[in-house]
């Protein structure tokens, strides 16, 4: 067995080990996820690091454990 042939192999066996746990969440697109977002943001967009995650993105993330944290 190839390499390639061996990591599609044990990919697709952690895909149906985690299929349960998967969900897709269509308001998270590319450029959400991407430094793209942020070309707009005062301050945000002079930081041209492109493995960087979007602020939007961030805010999705935290704000639901802020919200759960204040109760």
């Amino acid at each position: 067995m190839s390499v390639s042939q061996d990591l599609q192999k044990n990919r697709t066996l952690l895909y149906e080990k985690m299929r349960d746990r998967l969900e897709t969440i269509t308001s998270i697109n590319r450029r959400l996820v991407s430094f793209q977002a942020n070309k707009h943001v005062p301050l945000y967009r002079w930081f041209k690091y492109k493995e960087g995650f979007s602020t939007a993105l961030v805010h999705y993330f935290l704000e639901p454990t802020m919200n759960s944290r204040s109760r």
